[in-house]
């Protein structure tokens, strides 16, 4: 998980990982999808950069899943 500029958390590489399985899309198909390069789907599922609130709107439409799916849960938040 990804923390926010402001130290919340608030991005969870390996939901977007299992989300991009589910789909069955590759890294880079996914990338193609959203107008990006690959290597930042995977900095992403990695928790080594987190999308702007857009992208995350992007990547949830093109995973058919909405973009709280792309979050932590709430008890998550709370360990």
């Amino acid at each position: 998980m990804v923390e926010g500029r402001r130290g919340g958390r608030g991005f969870d590489g390996a939901r977007l990982r299992a989300l991009r399985h589910r789909a069955k899309l590759s890294q880079r198909a996914l990338g193609l999808a959203i107008g990006a390069d690959e290597t930042v789907i995977a900095s992403y599922e990695n928790g080594r950069a987190a999308p702007r609130v857009d992208r995350l709107g992007q990547l949830a439409l093109a995973l058919g899943a909405s973009p709280a799916d792309l979050l932590p849960a709430d008890s998550e938040l709370d360990s």
